[in-house]
């Protein structure tokens, strides 16, 4: 997965990013895996040029406002859970022993409940 960067937030770039014309993030060997993670790869390629952004207005201004590509909660919530999904799948192939392990029901029913965007933040009982 590739992103140009804009020409004025090249020098801003952090670490070994800095100066690059496009910023790439590898997708995973596995083709399956691969094809849940392009949205999560565009996310931190867009996250990183987007810290470029505010490096580049620290020094003419006291505030920065805004990312240039802000998420939602349902999309960070959305990403979060395509990376546990692409983990798991890893974690699989590496040991099919871990299908094995037992899950907390608990903690499966409130992931849903991130992804689905029906979390209460509250207790249970209060829902």
């Amino acid at each position: 997965m590739r992103l140009t960067v804009p020409l004025d937030l090249r020098e801003y770039l952090q670490g070994d990013d800095k100066g690059k014309r496009e910023l790439r993030e590898p997708l995973c060997g596995d083709r399956r895996i691969a094809i849940k993670l392009p949205s999560g790869a565009v996310a931190d390629i867009q996250a990183r040029i987007g810290i470029a952004e505010a490096n580049r207005a620290k020094p003419t201004s006291t505030a920065f406002n805004a990312m240039r590509y802000p998420m939602s909660i349902e999309g960070i919530a959305q990403r979060h859970y395509q990376k546990l999904l692409a983990l798991d799948d890893q974690l699989r192939m590496i040991d099919p022993r871990f299908a094995s392990i037992g899950f907390d029901d608990v903690w499966i029913e409130n992931l849903t409940e991130t992804f689905n965007g029906s979390v209460c933040r509250v207790s249970r009982q209060d829902c």
